[in-house]
């Protein structure tokens, strides 16, 4: 049944707000967006009575209650994550000045065209921020689940699908180890259903690339060997129609791609399984890149390293915590 008390006109709320307790009104205020829309803006319905441990110990609640609010203990606060673009304060940016993105995520593969479906980008100025300890890199965090039925409706095979996707940077000092998972789940499994062209051809539609100078194009081959492997009878690691076959990691498909950027970045290519089903269903794309100082340096190039630096920061966050 409706809640007809939300609807009263939002003078009439803040009346009944003060017949509350202190922390019963700070409730009231953030649960009734009525309400939540005039914080800020002089209402009586913030108590000057209201002790800071009184607020700190609502947060677990209201994030149990909102959960695409996310508590952060650092801050002592609830962030809300974006899932469009990661905004900078309007102070921050001069006009005319071009801020050279380090990192772009999108929904569909980017082309030649002005692509409006941007998921996410890193700017430095957002880094010199987080690193100034001006901004929390939680802030810079979002994930979401895109319905691949809106998505691409002239491509049924897609529909019923979904396209995943969580970014959780974390600070190394005063660089910034972004990471990103990326996952395309289909209705079907592809292996069963379609030739390996077609699911090439689906695959690319998808923005899967490890950094901003590869393509998802570099990866279909990885993609497809991983989506495929111990499904011809063919040895381990080895796939008759991958032109690099040769005996690698299960999880890196039939070898990295390569290309003549500097970026220090590592990925791995799994396979996503659903109950029941022996063929997997989608694939999922993990990304590690080191965001600032020495990204040249050889050490951060050598694979591991920076998934254990970035387990270590994630670890002494939650030590912190």
């Amino acid at each position: 049944m409706q809640c007809r008390l939300l609807a009263l006109p939002v003078e009439l709320l803040h009346e009944i707000a003060t017949y509350l307790l202190p922390f019963q009104r700070v409730i009231f205020s953030l649960t009734c967006k009525a309400l939540r829309n005039t914080v800020g803006t002089g209402s009586p319905q913030w108590p000057k009575e209201l002790f800071k441990e009184d607020v700190l110990e609502l947060l677990p609640l209201l994030q149990r209650d909102i959960p695409q609010y996310r508590l952060c203990s650092p801050c002592k606060t609830l962030h809300l994550p974006s899932r469009s673009v990661v905004k900078l304060s309007s102070n921050k940016l001069q006009r005319g000045k071009i801020l050279h993105p380090m990192v772009q995520a999108y929904l569909q593969a980017p082309d030649e065209k002005k692509c409006i479906n941007l998921l996410y980008w890193l700017s430095p100025e957002h880094l010199r921020l987080a690193a100034a300890k001006q901004i929390c890199i939680s802030t810079l965090r979002c994930s979401g689940t895109i319905s691949l039925s809106t998505a691409f409706p002239t491509v049924p095979e897609l529909h019923g699908g979904a396209f995943n996707f969580t970014i959780t940077p974390v600070m190394n000092r005063k660089n910034v180890i972004f990471h990103a998972v990326y996952e395309v789940i289909f209705v079907c499994a592809p292996v069963r259903y379609w030739a390996n062209s077609h699911t090439r051809k689906l695959l690319s539609y998808f923005d899967m690339r490890c950094c901003l100078h590869c393509s998802t194009g570099q990866m279909l081959d990885e993609m497809l060997c991983v989506l495929s492997h111990r499904n011809d009878g063919l040895p381990h690691g080895v796939m008759h129609n991958c032109v690099r076959a040769w005996d690698a990691n299960e999880e890196e498909g039939c070898g990295h791609h390569s290309h003549a950027c500097k970026c220090a970045v590592e990925y791995r290519i799994e396979r996503v399984m659903k109950e029941g089903e022996t063929a997997p269903v989608g694939i999922r794309v993990s990304i590690w890149q080191w965001l600032g100082d020495r990204s040249d340096d050889w050490v951060l190039r050598q694979k591991g390293v920076l998934r254990n630096l970035y387990e270590e920061a994630i670890m002494e966050v939650e030590w912190k915590d």
